[in-house]
């Protein structure tokens, strides 16, 4: 028998084998059961999550020598034959290639003869939504009065695309995204059938990088049994997709948390060693201090124990205020890698600023100050705030400005920290950027930064924010960069 990709020889034949689509499978299943099937369906989500696989399950449904009932046999000629795409019944049409109004009138007055064995004639329309205006109006009657014999069943990646006209003479079921655990466990069931050896953490990262497609899932599958010749290892998808090992970034995580300069730049070297793509890297460390400011908020993702534990115990290194800001700075060193002229200077630069970026003031003294100040209130001394003097006397209460704008808006409060107070005359402080893009993301803000500023000094200061006038993009990070080199008497490595 000639070979079949996974997805195809392990396609559900019957509604239980569905997964992650309950609602869809109860609903069409009781309507077969209680008779009252409609004659049109709007199948809508993202690709790969079942919806053409819950279609020829209806029609088969629908049209099976027991049916139309909510399980059909599998058996009878009419199973047999929509299960192996033969069926004369049941008509599957590319909406992409077969979008034009001559294919729609052609479709119309097919749709006219009888069935040729079955109960009914079953349109499945694929990505519908790629049908011409003209198509969708010749569709429009037939759709509204169709004869007794005929259902369709329209699928679509973009529901938002197919005019109201269309929607409202459907029932819409509305497909999901599934979710981690739902692929790994139908992976491993897939993989215990075909005797594949499999760790459950490589289903497991199988499964997240499908992004809730099972397709895409069992299509890395097959790829990932030919790369490790039978056999399904962490190690082996690593390697075939590219990844890095999540040991890298749990021990950069811990280096920016601690604020030790050195061992992040040590792990980013080592990655680079290693061949790694540094795209691929600056990506995975977003996801990872994401993942920490999930386990933080007492929202965990859908992970093995094993590494949720690990996570907790990580971000207990720092508060939520202090994850969140990580979170900000890596995504945005991930968003400006591939534009970057030098992407391993960016990336160490990145690492050198986020393991900057956290305050070495605990919330314990935090805490103690606070308690100080309210005694102080309440034995009736108060609290002195005067203007600067001069911009010294701002920039050495930068970082308390700093934190409490990071108080009311985290991601504000990293973009504030890349620019630094420039001058301060007559009332307005001018803020020095060297991006272009923290400076337009604080100028969109610089109302909450002023109400900062009245809240420190008691004094309205206006706030402009301004561009360093350098010569290109890459000056700061260069800058920054020089001063590792010394500390570390290190070399730039061209790779």
């Amino acid at each position: 028998m000639a070979y079949l990709v996974s997805a195809r020889k392990w396609r559900p034949q019957k509604f239980e084998d569905v997964v992650g689509q309950e609602h869809v499978r109860v609903t069409l299943q009781n309507a077969l059961r209680e008779g009252k099937v409609a004659h049109a369906y709007l199948f809508a989500g993202p690709r790969g999550v079942g919806k053409t696989t819950v279609a020829r399950l209806l029609a088969k449904a629908l049209n099976c020598e027991h049916g139309p009932t909510p399980v059909p046999c599998n058996s009878c000629p009419q199973c047999t034959a929509i299960a192996q795409g033969s069926s004369m019944d049941v008509l599957e049409i590319d909406g992409a290639s077969n979008r034009g109004i001559d294919e729609v009138r052609e479709l119309r007055e097919s749709a006219q003869l009888a069935p040729a064995g079955g109960r009914y004639k079953v349109y499945i329309i694929d990505e519908v939504h790629m049908l011409t205006t003209p198509a969708f109006n010749a569709l429009l009657k037939t759709l509204e009065e169709p004869p007794a014999h005929v259902v369709f069943i329209l699928a679509t990646t973009e529901p938002h695309q197919v005019p109201p006209t269309i929607r409202s003479r459907c029932q819409t079921f509305n497909f999901r995204r599934l979710s981690v655990g739902e692929i790994t466990g139908r992976l491993s069931f897939i993989s215990e059938e075909e005797g594949v050896e499999a760790e459950e953490e490589a289903l497991v990262l199988i499964a997240r990088k499908a992004e809730g497609s099972m397709r895409d899932a069992q299509s890395l599958w097959d790829q990932a049994v030919a790369f490790g010749e039978g056999k399904v290892s962490l190690r082996s998808v690593q390697e075939m997709l590219g990844l890095v090992e999540g040991d890298l970034f749990f021990r950069l995580g811990e280096a920016i948390l601690k604020g030790d300069v050195r061992s992040g730049l040590e792990v980013v070297e080592e990655a680079f060693d290693r061949g790694v793509s540094l795209g691929a890297f600056a990506d995975g460390l977003t996801e990872h201090f994401r993942n920490l400011l999930a386990v933080k908020v007492g929202a965990p993702p859908d992970l093995p124990e094993e590494e949720l534990a690990r996570l907790r115990e990580q971000a207990e290194a720092g508060s939520e205020e202090d994850l969140a800001r990580l979170l900000v700075m890596s995504s945005d060193v991930a968003s400006e890698l591939p534009r970057s002229p030098a992407p391993r200077l960016r990336l160490e630069v990145g690492v050198v600023r986020m393991a900057k970026s956290l305050s070495s003031v605990k919330v314990e003294e935090v805490l103690a100050r606070l308690g100080r100040l309210e005694q102080g209130l309440k034995e009736g001394t108060s609290v002195v705030r005067r203007p600067p003097k001069d911009l010294e006397e701002l920039k050495g209460r930068w970082e308390e400005v700093a934190d409490l704008v990071a108080r009311r808006s985290p991601r504000l409060g990293a973009f504030l920290r890349e620019g630094r107070p420039r001058r301060l005359e007559d009332g307005v402080l001018e803020l020095a950027f060297g991006s272009t893009f923290h400076r337009d993301a604080v100028n969109r803000q610089r109302r909450v930064v002023e109400e900062v500023l009245k809240e420190v000094f008691g004094t309205k200061l206006r706030v402009r924010v301004l561009k360093e006038e350098v010569e290109g993009e890459q000056y700061e990070d260069e800058r920054m960069l020089k001063k590792v080199l010394e500390l570390f008497d290190g070399e730039v490595v061209q790779g």
